[in-house]
């Protein structure tokens, strides 16, 4: 096999393996619950929504200065957060 061939076929097992994966853990059945669709320590990380906050950069980098909307996670502990 060639190096092209060879490209090809992992590409056809890896994409493969990851419409496997989908099909199984991005339903909503309880197998999605399952060991092997779970690859992070928490499925949902803590966080608070603002949905009219101002521009939190410079101006120049916001299109508006008003009415635009802020994630804040606050600290996470990258061992117990992230595993």
């Amino acid at each position: 096999m060639n190096t092209l061939e060879l490209n090809e076929e992992y590409s056809s097992r890896r994409n493969s393996a990851y419409l496997k994966y989908a099909s199984q853990c991005y339903r909503t059945t309880s197998d999605s619950q399952s060991e092997t669709c779970r690859p992070y320590v928490k499925p949902k990380l803590p966080y608070t929504l603002t949905t009219n906050a101002t521009c939190p950069l410079d101006d120049e980098m916001c299109l508006v200065n008003s009415g635009n909307i802020v994630m804040d996670s606050g600290f996470l502990d990258g061992q117990r957060d992230f595993g």
